[in-house]
């Protein structure tokens, strides 16, 4: 075992290294298991709800990426009484075509004038939103051809030598080690395609783990966009809520708190994903959906309710 790699389980993970061990692991993996074709079904209606539909690829491509920043914001919005889905739908009502997510001004007026509680997060955050939202839409413009190997090669080449050059010299020395990844990265077949796909969203300025897995976790699991092989590189997104189940399951010695993609305890999510899932590891978002119901943001956990009530030791 590698150093890195045992530090990772060291700090992390002995306690779900026994219970792997112990085959102590095999009910909750089976509830999970059962529960998360639930999960998708949910997000399947919810993108129909906000009328993103496969049937423009542009658009589509665009808006999944918009309602998966807005998500980022999930908890925030929550503790406030409102949703990313809610949030969507107002910035939906000014940006209402796709040439519109090319005018920096009016991103500026739909987040905040039209949005009740993203308008009121930091101005640095509000910044980097909508120039994210600028440079994908000018990279999928000059798409014609949205077959997948075609895009995430078309996408990785406009994030390289268009966004990188504009990009102020601050948050460019942020994003190099993901540029470093993405002129690294060679498209040879469906599984690259993902790697770039993933690491082109990282490279933009708002971009990150939650970001990136939401958005591949809508494309490839719940919409099935491309109908392409690789579910085993799509992960489901790690955040606060998420930590808090893991605890809660004694899956890890101590709340995560290091989540940006490929900090410590990202990885150790990721070997977790991994190890109970290794065909599907984004079948972890069972986990996001039992925070947001039962086990998070609540003044007392709600665990008769729970899905993992019976298979759960609530170690927290």
């Amino acid at each position: 075992m590698k150093k890195e790699e045992k530090r990772i389980w060291d700090k992390y993970l002995t306690k779900f290294s026994a219970k792997i061990e112990g085959g102590l692991l095999k009910d909750l993996r089976n509830e999970m298991d059962k529960r998360s074709e639930i999960v998708k079904t949910h997000y399947k209606r919810l993108l129909d709800n906000l009328n993103i539909t496969t049937e423009d690829t542009r658009n589509m491509l665009m808006d999944i990426f918009v309602y998966s920043v807005f998500d980022k914001y999930n908890w925030k919005l929550r503790s406030k009484g409102e949703t990313p889905s809610k949030e969507y739908k107002r910035f939906k009502s000014v940006v209402t075509k796709f040439d519109y997510y090319l005018d920096e001004d009016l991103l500026y007026y739909a987040i905040k004038d039209e949005c009740n509680e993203l308008s009121n997060i930091n101005k640095t955050d509000v910044e980097r939103i909508i120039k994210s939202m600028s440079y994908l839409a000018q990279g999928l413009a000059n798409i014609e051809n949205f077959e997948f190997i075609n895009f995430a090669e078309s996408l990785r080449r406009h994030i390289m030598f268009n966004v990188s050059k504009d990009l102020p010299e601050k948050i460019y020395k942020i994003k190099s080690y993901y540029y470093g990844l993405l002129t690294m990265t060679k498209i040879k077949d469906n599984l690259t395609a993902i790697d770039s796909l993933k690491t082109s969203i990282l490279c933009l300025p708002i971009g990150e783990q939650q970001i990136t897995n939401m958005y591949l976790y809508l494309l490839l699991i719940v919409l099935n966009v491309w109908n392409v092989s690789g579910k085993t590189y799509v992960y489901s997104p790690l955040d606060n809520g998420v930590s808090e189940v893991l605890l809660s399951l004694g899956l890890t010695d101590k709340r995560i708190e290091d989540m940006e993609y490929e900090n410590t305890g990202y990885k150790a999510y990721k070997i977790i994903s991994e190890m109970l899932f290794p065909e599907e590891p984004s079948k972890m978002m069972v986990t996001r959906a039992v925070a947001e119901r039962w086990c998070y943001q609540k003044k007392i956990k709600i665990c008769d309710e729970c899905w993992f009530n019976n298979v759960c030791p609530k170690e927290y």
